[in-house]
């Protein structure tokens, strides 16, 4: 490992206990600028520094941006959230939340769960059960779903390494090799590849969620399904605002409202709703985009070579879609001005389906390409057991070939 892999592995983790500790201490202005400080040096550094792992690149610079765009709204215009659990009622719940360490494990909480543990079902496109489930009864139904997921997730990648599936083949001028492959097969390859991310989404928060509920730094509440009903995906907007999953919904209300309150905006106006879309997408880009920019260098290319390849792919692929939800949200406003019926007709339903896998299967190219060019895929198994080597090696016959 070298001295910049480990001083960025080590500023990304130390992002963790930072922001557990961020509402130990009461607040005051000297306080919350050395944590603006601090936070400006840890993103500096996991932007400029390089690691030899494509891996650990993008997971440093992943969750150090992540927590970064987090923690910032609560040192400058929003108040902190509150540190009292409303479904602690147990009568001494006051005394063990004053404490240091019941505040620190608080934190840790914080971070762990993106939706927020203060507040119940924080996610707003799926609705919350009628019953929670008790701790036993989510351990044993996730541990099924996890390795279910584990072996999909499983063939899917070995059928990736087999064949020519968003294979990066090109040069970096351009927005990478998919599209200089024809239109068919970059369709093909887009297709495989939306269907790997929706299936790797699933079984990584599905895997993280089951280690939290048994270590008992979360609930089962506090992990709600990531994603929402497909059948509602029938638009751009509500792909997703619906359909897709809502774990950085929390971050980007946040700063919504930090922009409403800035220029006096009503949050309930259409200009504000597209400033917010806007900058939703944006932040989305940045989550994407600064991970990429601490991936090794592509092989077999000098560094001197290396200036367009900074993780921009990803915010053109997030802006691109803020503009074809607006053009979706003008023309249909001029649409439904022409009929009396409100309600979504079937035909309809079809060709808003269409509509939105044209414009998956035709823009995620700028958010898979450089992935490839990265060497982030570039790993025999993604799961970590192997299933289907082993059911190989066990019955003597290859299955993907």
């Amino acid at each position: 490992m070298s001295t910049e892999s480990a001083i960025r592995k080590l500023v990304a983790l130390s992002a963790f206990p930072l922001q557990s500790t961020r509402f130990m201490f009461a607040p005051s202005p000297l306080r919350e600028c050395q944590y603006l400080f601090i936070l400006f040096i840890q993103v500096a550094t996991v932007w400029i520094l390089r690691s030899d792992d494509a891996q650990e690149a993008f997971l440093c610079g992943f969750f150090t941006t992540l927590l970064a765009l987090r923690l910032l709204p609560t040192l400058t215009w929003e108040l902190p959230p509150d540190l009292v659990d409303d479904r602690i009622n147990t009568s001494d719940s006051d005394e063990k939340q004053k404490s240091l360490g019941a505040k620190l494990l608080w934190g840790l909480s914080w971070i762990s769960t993106l939706r927020g543990v203060s507040w119940s079902w924080q996610v707003k496109n799926t609705p919350p059960p009628q019953v929670y489930p008790s701790r036993i009864d989510y351990v044993s139904r996730k541990s099924v779903e996890v390795f279910l997921y584990g072996v999909i997730v499983d063939i899917l990648w070995k059928m990736r390494l087999l064949s020519d599936f968003t294979k990066y083949q090109g040069g970096l001028e351009g927005y990478g090799s998919s599209a200089s492959k024809g239109l068919i097969q970059l369709a093909i390859n887009s297709a495989f590849g939306l269907v790997s991310l929706y299936c790797i989404t699933i079984y990584n928060y599905e895997r993280m969620a089951l280690y939290a509920v048994i270590l008992h730094i979360s609930r089962p509440e506090d992990w709600p399904p990531i994603l929402g009903p497909i059948e509602e995906a029938y638009s751009l907007r509500k792909f997703w605002a619906k359909s897709w999953h809502q774990l950085f919904r929390n971050i980007f209300e946040k700063y919504s409202r930090g922009v409403n309150m800035l220029f006096g905006l009503n949050p309930h106006t259409t200009l504000s709703r597209n400033i917010s879309r806007f900058l939703a997408f944006f932040i989305s880009g940045l989550i994407h985009a600064v991970p990429l920019a601490g991936m090794p260098y592509p092989n077999g290319l000098p560094k001197d070579k290396n200036t367009p390849y900074r993780g921009s792919d990803q915010i053109v692929f997030f802006m691109i879609h803020a503009a074809l939800c607006l053009v979706e949200e003008l023309f249909s406003n001029i649409y439904m001005k022409t009929r009396k019926r409100r309600s979504v007709r079937p035909w309809e339903k079809q060709i808003g389906f269409t509509w939105v896998l044209v414009c998956l299967l035709f823009t995620v190219q700028y958010l898979f390409d450089e992935m490839e060019l990265s060497g982030l895929n570039d790993k025999d198994t993604i799961t970590g057991w192997r299933f289907i080597e082993w059911l190989e090696r066990m019955l003597g016959r290859s299955f993907i070939s």
